[in-house]
């Protein structure tokens, strides 16, 4: 009788575990930022940023998604945007990695010849909540940097810049934010005006 009890447990246990990997599974399919990007893009993050993993719709409020979803061009997680970096009629991304303790990433994929994707770091946003920060395209033509003072880092950024191609934009709600664009190998970095 033990060995009959023993195993109704563990096969109770068994069910519970796939029934909540099943809603676990199903949650995140069920998730806009998940479904904004492909399979294969999101397969690779956990193998290049180990520690990150992709921003979810769950970490803005209601209230900013509400308030913000209006003004959003990239879709509707407000932390992935998609367009045309580079020139090519392939579908680029640019979205944010979020890890606890850690500054959150804005990282652009964009597709390769072979159908992979080639991921580039594009900036460290800070520790706070993840959800403060949105990521949309900025359309190409003429930009300006709007603040005089330079950055601490100035690598990569210009004053002024002309894109034929899409950009990202990224900063934390209701500010003016950073744009960049890809000029064919690196990415230059502009402070976007009101």
């Amino acid at each position: 009788m033990n060995i009959t009890r023993i195993a109704a447990v563990v096969s109770l246990v068994g069910m519970m575990a796939g029934a909540t990997g099943g809603l676990v599974a199903q949650d995140a399919k069920d998730d806009a930022c998940l479904r904004a990007v492909p399979e294969s893009l999101s397969g690779q993050i956990p193998s290049i940023f180990p520690t990150y993993r992709l921003i979810q719709a769950g970490d803005y409020s209601a209230d900013v998604v509400k308030a913000e979803k209006k003004s959003h061009k990239g879709g509707p997680c407000l932390g992935i945007a998609n367009g045309n970096f580079d020139g090519r009629n392939a579908k680029d991304f640019a979205f944010l990695l979020v890890s606890p303790g850690k500054p959150a990433l804005l990282v652009a994929a964009r597709a390769t010849q072979d159908k992979e994707w080639t991921f580039q770091e594009l900036l460290k946003l800070g520790q706070d909540a993840p959800g403060r920060n949105y990521v949309d395209i900025a359309p190409p033509g003429k930009y300006e940097d709007r603040r005089a003072d330079s950055p601490g880092d100035t690598k990569g950024w210009t004053s002024n810049y002309v894109s034929a191609f899409q950009g990202v934009a990224v900063g934390h709600f209701g500010s003016p934010g950073v744009a960049l664009f890809f000029n064919g190998t690196d990415w230059v970095r502009l402070r976007l005006g009101n």
